[in-house]
């Protein structure tokens, strides 16, 4: 049995590529924000998330973050916040 260890870089570059590309092929199908809103928490943890990648400095632990998969992180908050939500993001995160 072959078993691959992925760094937690590696795990985050390919979950984003994943999800990017499922809420970009079928986004008028699936309202990701409803089914998020069904855990507690489910949408400010995305949110959140992606707001992470989004403003990573590729500091330490971001440094394997794929600048692709930032642009990607970027596009799906851009998707669900407002520019102002977007403007108090980027203060909370130094940007």
């Amino acid at each position: 049995m072959l078993i691959h260890s992925f760094s937690s870089a590696e795990q985050v570059n390919l979950a984003t590529r994943v999800l990017f590309q499922l809420v970009s092929t079928y986004a008028e199908d699936i309202d990701l924000q409803e089914k998020l809103s069904v855990m507690p928490g489910g949408t400010h943890k995305h949110r959140v998330g992606l707001a992470r990648l989004t403003f990573s400095q590729g500091l330490v632990l971001e440094a394997e973050i794929e600048d692709e998969v930032v642009e990607f992180a970027r596009t799906m908050l851009d998707r669900v916040i407002t520019p102002e939500e977007g403007e108090a993001l980027a203060a909370a995160f130094g940007v």
